[in-house]
């Protein structure tokens, strides 16, 4: 497995939350669920990170920089999926 993946995948696995960096103020983002992707690559591992943020203003897909506790700081692809209640749900697919 590509370990800085399957690092990744164990770190969010153990969170509940993480930080969308901005630059007015950083927003709170609520992990729902971290999944093993089907992989075609032998020794890669895949993964879904589908978490909500409240009151988003984020409506559209674009890179964004997200840090956790534990997790260095990176740019990753955000994309919005579902609205409900004053929530927004977003994904990443870490490939």
């Amino acid at each position: 497995m590509s370990t800085i993946h399957q690092n990744l995948f164990e770190q969010f696995q153990s969170l509940k939350e993480f930080q969308i960096l901005r630059e007015d103020a950083p927003l709170a983002a609520t992990i729902e669920e971290v999944k093993e992707l089907n992989s075609y690559a032998e020794g890669k591992i895949s993964f879904s990170l589908l978490f909500h943020i409240e009151d988003s203003d984020i409506q559209e897909q674009g890179i964004f920089e997200i840090a956790a506790e534990g997790v260095d700081a990176m740019s990753v692809f955000v994309v919005p999926t579902n609205q409900y209640d004053n929530k927004t749900q977003y994904e990443i697919i870490f490939n």
